[in-house]
């Protein structure tokens, strides 16, 4: 197996693994109350913080060119969780977590039409998961936002449009590196390069610099007689 092969495999593996946690994340705050004993409300923005972490390791473990999506998501996690610590106590909860769910889907949804339009003009051939993906997130961020329109604020309404906010995120996003799989099939991704005249994302090599050759100066012998 290639050095190649491997480094794509973990990538995909990472993705898996951030987007699942994403899901469990989502299924502890549908079910809290069987879960844990501790209050949540104090807690929310902690999840915001975790997910920002998650974010920067996986950046760095993927070492994708020139890709920034990660860390601006997580610089929205933090921005996010950040909300919810500071106004968390002057109102009612519920009504901040969803101001930050709907600032939360909102910024992921423009960094992640961003990184799609930065792969299109790359003609990179995985433009086309992440599109898909992005139509989606854009779809269910306009359904979050009808939701969010009517201001539920009652028991704890706040905690399930979270909870199942980051399941079908989570989901959704699983999406991506599904796709990804797929398209390494070499009927598929030979028609895509074929039809659409893609390429693969290949990094560009630092260019090298000669070094200098200095001229040695003539040595001169002498014939020293005694």
């Amino acid at each position: 197996m290639s050095k190649k092969v491997v480094v794509k495999r973990t990538i995909l593996l990472i993705d898996i693994i951030l987007y699942s946690i994403y899901i469990a994340i989502g299924y502890i705050f549908i079910n809290h109350t069987k879960c844990f004993n501790f209050p949540v409300v104090k807690n929310v923005y902690l999840v915001f913080f975790i997910l920002a972490m998650l974010f920067i390791v996986a950046h760095f473990l993927n070492k994708r060119y020139h890709d920034y999506e990660f860390l601006t998501n997580a610089l929205i996690s933090i921005l996010s969780g950040t909300y919810i610590l500071l106004l968390h106590d002057l109102g009612n909860i519920n009504v901040t977590i969803q101001n930050a769910i709907l600032l939360f889907a909102i910024l992921m949804i423009i960094n992640k039409w961003f990184n799609t339009c930065r792969l299109y003009n790359r003609k990179n051939i995985n433009f086309f998961p992440k599109m898909v993906v992005t139509l989606l997130l854009i779809l269910y961020g306009l359904f979050t936002l009808i939701i969010l329109y009517n201001r539920f604020t009652s028991g704890s309404f706040g905690y399930l449009l979270l909870g199942h906010f980051f399941v079908i995120i989570g989901v959704i996003s699983l999406l991506e590196p599904l796709f990804l799989v797929i398209m390494r099939s070499p009927y598929v991704e030979g028609y895509l390069l074929k039809k659409f005249k893609f390429e693969e994302e290949k990094p560009k090599k630092k260019p090298t610099r000669l070094k200098e050759i200095r001229k040695k100066k003539p040595v001169v012998k002498t014939n020293k007689k005694d």
